[in-house]
């Protein structure tokens, strides 16, 4: 994964990459506007229970602030482009509209999204100030495109989410949670992917790959606590299931410095500015 970056000093930066291997960036924050392009390949985004599942030649933009974690499947091509807390605010007076978070098609937005792509390839003196312009464009069609109507959860499962994050390292079996939610098993398996797009079990499995990526990276406890913690049998199940879904072993996982979490680390020094 090789970024390439333009921005200036006005607040606004875009990049493009494209990964090689499942990737997670772990939980991060956004004061202003975030607005995430895919090209090719599948991008998740997770706020709290939230979860976001943004595909080939799909958009999602937040306004702000957000904090959330983002996951990127092998092979996926991504632009991401920031506006910073003080110019989405002048942004928004100077249009009178009040940008809300948007999920939509590339051909929602009158092709814009190809022609960032594009520009960003050309990349000359003219760049930076093209793609900005693009990007403003591109949130203006975007917001009168109609916001779907929101799916309404029902009362049962926020706590059930809640439940499962407080006790991945308990068994959780559907039988279990469903008596926990107080629906049938059949109820609980067909209604759960309409909210967060994958079945319970893969549900479970993500955050507890989630909670032991952050693990490795945030604390000194060996893999096999981490593996007991969360509810693995045993570290090489963990270390099996772990490599599967990131492409590198815990172990390598807890040492790498990527160009990543180099991009974050500029992110956030730019969020204080």
């Amino acid at each position: 994964m090789v970024p390439m970056s333009i921005g200036h000093g006005r607040g606004f930066r875009a990049t493009s990459m494209e990964f090689s291997r499942n990737f997670e960036s772990g939980r991060h924050g956004h004061r202003g506007g975030h607005l995430v392009l895919v090209h090719e390949g599948e991008w998740i985004d997770e706020a709290g229970p939230r979860r976001r599942i943004v595909q080939r030649e799909e958009l999602l933009f937040q306004a702000g602030p957000v904090a959330h974690e983002t996951r990127a499947a092998a092979g996926t091509k991504v632009t991401i482009a920031h506006l910073s807390h003080a110019a989405l605010h002048a942004f928004c007076a100077l249009s009178g509209k009040r940008l809300h978070s948007l999920q939509a098609r590339f051909g929602d937005v009158e092709g814009i999204a190809e022609r960032i792509r594009a520009e960003l390839s050309r990349a000359d003196e003219a760049t930076t100030l093209v793609v900005h312009s693009l990007v403003l464009q591109l949130l203006v069609i975007g917001s009168r495109l109609e916001a779907a109507p929101s799916q309404r959860k029902p009362a049962w499962l926020p706590p059930l989410v809640a439940h499962i994050h407080a006790n991945l390292g308990q068994r959780l079996n559907i039988g279990l949670l469903a008596e926990i939610a107080g629906v049938s098993e059949s109820h609980l398996s067909h209604s759960f992917p309409r909210h967060f797009g994958c079945s319970v079990s893969e549900y479970i499995r993500d955050c507890r790959l989630r909670a032991a990526a952050r693990a490795l990276r945030q604390t000194d406890d060996s893999i096999q606590q981490i593996a007991w913690r969360l509810g693995f049998s045993d570290q090489a199940h963990f270390a099996r299931t772990f490599k599967a879904f990131y492409g590198v072993a815990p172990t390598e996982y807890r040492s790498a410095r990527t160009a990543w979490d180099e991009l974050l680390w500029t992110e956030r020094a730019g969020e204080m500015r």
